[in-house]
This record gives structure tokens, C-alpha cells and sequence, in this order.
């Protein structure tokens, strides 16, 4: 029998016409997400939403290359099969400006918001640096994509 932590995958639910329900497997621990990016493991129980254009978005446990840790990101799929960051932990979404950590305390279930546009809202800790001075920004995002991330309101 397989270990538990390798039968994590995501899974796409799909009715048919004849109400008949049909599994099909989007990810499986290991796949690549991007290139030098693997899927470890959907992040959050809740973490896992379809929208109305059939794209699935989940927040993951990921593993980069070039890193000798995981982190954690907001990923969508494609019905294609291809897969999009919209926010990954660690990267730069502003000049002087890093997103730290996702879905601290204050949103409801740790989540995330997936509209039918395939744009994802989430709150998460900003770190500014700013002449050797870091200030801490508490802030609502809305991404279509990892390069165009928007913030909606802060705190400071």
C-alpha cells in the first residue's frame, strides 16, 4: 500500500450529461508546475476551487529547483492541462517589496476568493525594505498572474 503523503493529488470532478460523475487526475505529487517548480501537496484543505470557465486554482506546497526548501503558492489549471502562478511565496510583487506569508489569521478558512475570470484574491504579509529600514504591510491581493499582482488595501 501507498504511503499517504504520496496518494496526495488534485482531482477534477466532472459531471456529465448523464449525471454520471467522472475523476480525472490534474497533479500528482512531483509534477512539474512550471520549469523548475514541482507540486508537493495541495497546502490547505480548503485550499482547492473551480470556477464557471472550468479552471481550477489551488494553494500548494511547492519545490523549486534551485532551493533547498518548499514554499507556498497560489496556482491555476488550465482546462488545457497548463498551469499559471498567480502568487508564489518569496517574490518580489513590488519595487523593494516581498510577499512573505500567505492567509495569516484574519481570512476566513486560510483561503483565497476564485472568480470565473481566473483572478484569485488573498491576503498575505508584505515585507517592505525601505533605506535598511523593513516595515510589515498587512495587505488584501488580487492576481490574474504571478507578474501582475494588485493590492486592494494595506495596513500601515
Amino acid at each position: 500500500m501507498k504511503a499517504l503523503s504520496a496518494t496526495f493529488c488534485l482531482l477534477s470532478l466532472a459531471l456529465t450529461t448523464t449525471a454520471r460523475a467522472q475523476l480525472t487526475n490534474i497533479l500528482s505529487v512531483g509534477d512539474p508546475l512550471d520549469e523548475g517548480v514541482s507540486f508537493n501537496f495541495v497546502a490547505e484543505y480548503d485550499g482547492v476551487q473551480i470556477n464557471n470557465a472550468n479552471q481550477i486554482a489551488f494553494f500548494a506546497d511547492v519545490t523549486f529547483s534551485d532551493d533547498t526548501f518548499s514554499n507556498r503558492a497560489i496556482y491555476r489549471a488550465e482546462p488545457d492541462g497548463t498551469f499559471t502562478p498567480l502568487a508564489l511565496q518569496n517574490q518580489t510583487v513590488f519595487e523593494n517589496t516581498t510577499l512573505q506569508n500567505f492567509f495569516d489569521h484574519y481570512w476566513p478558512n486560510y483561503g483565497f476568493v476564485f472568480n470565473d475570470l481566473g483572478q484569485a484574491a488573498f491576503t498575505a504579509d508584505l515585507l517592505v525594505e525601505e533605506d535598511d529600514n523593513f516595515d510589515w504591510q498587512y495587505s488584501l491581493l488580487v492576481s490574474d498572474d504571478a507578474s501582475n499582482i494588485q493590492r486592494v488595501a494595506y495596513t500601515g
